[in-house]
């Protein structure tokens, strides 16, 4: 026969997407500011910024501002990334809070329909 489905185990589905969604959203956070942070720092960022053009004098100086680009793009790279990590946090957290909700909503509705008047 089937059994009556018990929303009640569905609770710890529902608060364990909150958790990752929040422990997205940290993370998201953590890499998106490092990003920031050392984005300040390179040189590709700061001709790009103010709108310079660099002619190097010597094949180091070319290479350095070569390598100054190739980690300005991983830097780019790692702050959008951050970006989709707290959306999908959001979202999760959003969808353990509906659940949760949810869950909560029809137990209380259940108790006032078995309450006497």
């Amino acid at each position: 026969m089937l059994k009556t489905f018990n929303r009640e185990k569905l609770r710890p589905f529902a608060l364990a997407l909150m958790i990752i969604g929040v422990l997205a959203l940290v993370l998201a956070a953590y890499r998106y500011v490092d990003a920031w942070t050392q984005l300040q720092n390179n040189q590709a960022y700061q001709v790009e910024v103010n709108a310079q053009t660099v002619t190097p004098e010597n094949e180091a100086m070319a290479q350095t501002l070569i390598a100054a680009g190739m980690e300005y793009r991983r830097l780019n790279l790692q702050r959008n990334e951050a970006l989709m990590i707290g959306g999908g946090g959001l979202v999760l957290l959003a969808l353990g809070w509906l659940g949760s909700d949810l869950i909560s909503g029809k137990k209380r509705k259940a108790e006032s329909n078995s309450a006497p008047a």
